[in-house]
């Protein structure tokens, strides 16, 4: 499927390809990881190991970047990084894959 979304950035479109990843369930990864698509340096929530910058003034994009301690979803050769912004800000519960894994649910009714 081909789309257009925004980036969170003003007259900035972008066309890509996706496919649905069911059920999504997030993990924790605790070793240098290579998502498979680029990156918005301020949805990582983990730690930043090594990049290559896309200048998009003001701001960047990470055309490649290897994340530490930050939450991915694993989909056959696929490595996505789950923004920021769709983990919770406050303490993650007991299990916060399950939570996690619920919030998806939730979004696709």
């Amino acid at each position: 499927m081909v789309g257009g979304i925004p980036i969170e950035k003003k007259g900035c479109p972008v066309h890509l390809e996706w496919e649905a990843i069911t059920p999504a369930v997030a993990v924790l990864v605790d070793k240098p990881m290579r998502p498979t698509h680029a990156v918005n340096p301020l949805n990582v929530q983990g730690e930043i190991v090594s990049y290559d910058p896309l200048p998009i003034p003001p701001h960047s994009i990470f055309r490649v970047a290897e994340i530490l301690n930050d939450w991915f979803v694993f989909a056959g050769e696929h490595r996505v990084h789950v923004p920021r912004k769709l983990i919770r800000e406050q303490a993650p519960p007991q299990d916060a894959t399950a939570s996690l894994h619920w919030r998806t649910q939730e979004a696709e009714r």
